[in-house]
């Protein structure tokens, strides 16, 4: 019998294993993380390995670089590998020992179960609170947004979307996919691809874990003359 678990730490770095003492194990992780580890859901089954192995081969394609268990996972993913790990719990069949001796377990369980709902509730809310605020800044602005020659002189096959996530890095000073899904209001995949070529370009260091990536320029020039140098703006 052992636990298959979801852990948080970071913004959007989750890792999903697999543990025989839950507390123990989150412990271990959070002594080798900066962000705080926080449990988001667990399950107690006997084929918890099973189905573990399932969960990361469902989630593959958002798989984070630098760790087998890690995932880069938005909060409608977050939700749905909730469900689909709640259809899973209880696998394990008890005996009436097994019941009697394990209450404690099952109290602590449900106590986590509705915490999860309340975390849950609070990432969409201020999801959707972060949606509305930055289409009303948007719309005001939108008039006044320059057109950067970079978007003329795209190729054909190249994200018209490229050019716009160069001048938000530089105005930020930072870059994630979470940043241009709310900045520029597209879907993760797509994110995903500009954050993939601006690392191949070298603006961005790659992805290292929980850790925010690093905007990469060159040392004592400035950002605008540094893009520029590379070719990327007039």
């Amino acid at each position: 019998m052992q636990y298959v678990y979801l852990l948080r730490a970071g913004e959007n770095h989750y890792k999903i294993g697999v543990a025989t003492n839950i507390l123990k194990r989150v412990g271990s992780i959070q002594t080798s993380n900066p962000n705080k580890v926080e449990i988001v859901k667990t399950i107690i089954c006997e084929d918890a390995y099973q189905i573990e192995g399932r969960l990361h081969k469902s989630y593959i394609d958002v798989k984070a670089k630098g760790g087998s268990e890690w995932f880069v996972l938005e909060p409608r993913e977050v939700i749905d590998l909730c469900i689909i790990m709640s259809s899973h719990d209880g696998a394990y069949k008890y005996t009436f020992d097994d019941k009697l001796g394990l209450m404690s377990l099952f109290e602590k369980h449900l106590q986590w179960k509705k915490s999860l709902e309340k975390k849950l509730d609070l990432i969409m809310n201020n999801y959707q609170k972060a949606l509305a605020r930055d289409f009303k800044t948007n719309i005001k602005s939108i008039q006044a947004e320059p057109v950067l020659a970079l978007e003329e002189q795209n190729e054909p096959d190249e994200d018209p979307y490229i050019s716009k996530a160069i001048e938000l890095m530089r105005e930020t000073g930072k870059l994630s996919t979470s940043l241009l899904q709310r900045k520029l209001r597209i879907g993760y995949g797509r994110a995903a691809r500009i954050v993939d070529e601006l690392e191949g370009r070298g603006l961005v260091s790659k992805l290292d874990g929980s850790l925010p990536r690093t905007i990469l320029m060159p040392e004592g020039i400035p950002t605008e003359a540094a893009l520029k140098a590379m070719d990327l703006i007039q």
